[in-house]
């Protein structure tokens, strides 16, 4: 399932509680930098919100769709995280592999199409509509190794 989190407004930030994910920290984190200026939520808040759209597990993927656009990261542990919506898109692994899709946001297949979709002006976004029709090769090992097969992100 792809999607994104509840509006938190800047009001709503704290300096402890329940970690809350920016673009910025995503790419950041998906390059193994250090995130500075770390932002929280209270988790009264992250409760309700989590309650209404839940909140990524391990091995779910964050995608920037705001700011450096298409930067993953995968989900490493279940303690409670929230993000920003519309600027981190969420997608729930259920059925397929968080490593390989942070991998397949990294190859050159996967950034060609980005930039041939991505809207072009001061700023890009990528939205949920354009990730869930973003094509993806897999391979089906049980069937036929040398087969490969496009799929849109929305069918995993």
């Amino acid at each position: 399932m792809i999607g994104s989190a509840s509006r938190v407004h800047q009001g709503d930030w704290r300096e402890h509680g329940i970690r809350f994910l920016r673009s910025s920290d995503i790419v950041k984190m998906s390059n193994r930098e250090i995130v500075r200026n770390r932002i929280f939520i209270e988790k009264k808040l992250f409760n309700k919100l989590s309650a209404e759209t839940g909140s990524p597990k391990t091995d779910d993927v964050l995608i920037t769709g705001g700011g450096s656009i298409g930067t993953a990261y995968r989900i490493t542990d279940d303690s409670p995280i929230y993000f920003k919506d519309a600027d981190v898109l969420w997608i729930r692994t259920k059925n397929i592999n968080g490593k390989f899709l942070v991998s397949y946001f990294k190859t050159n297949i996967f950034r060609k199409y980005l930039h041939s979709i991505a809207h072009i002006g001061t700023i890009s976004h990528y939205t949920i509509i354009q990730l869930k029709n973003t094509p993806i090769q897999l391979v089906d090992c049980k069937i036929n190794p040398n087969a490969v097969r496009t799929k849109k992100i929305s069918f995993l």
